[in-house]
């Protein structure tokens, strides 16, 4: 059984048959096809990036229906946790970007 079939029955077990037709098996169906076309044009390096990248668009897309999932059956007020969370660490994540870049940019680091 190839991986592509491993993910594929994966994904049956947790997915309906409308998310299957709809996100799963379009993800997986252009991965193996994208891949197909470049070994074709004997691209070996390209198909293996577009397998690797089109896998994990394939678990990115496992992660998001699970996250929905989870989100769904969520009081307003875990929302709003949720929420100030996410805005928190985005504004974190800006502060600390912007001390390690900020002595690059006056010239500090060589």
């Amino acid at each position: 059984m190839s991986l592509h079939e491993r993910l594929r029955a994966m994904a049956a077990r947790v997915c309906s048959a409308p998310t299957m037709e709809r996100l799963i098996d379009p993800v997986l169906t252009d991965v193996q096809i994208d891949h197909a076309d470049a070994m074709a044009q004997g691209r070996v390096w390209r198909g293996r990036w577009i397998r690797m990248v089109g896998y994990l668009a394939f678990l990115k897309v496992i992660g998001l229906l699970g996250c929905e999932r989870t989100v769904r059956g969520w009081s307003a007020d875990d929302g709003q946790v949720f929420a100030r969370t996410v805005r928190l660490s985005a504004a974190g994540f800006v502060v600390t970007a912007l001390l390690v870049v900020a002595p690059v940019a006056q010239g500090g680091f060589p």
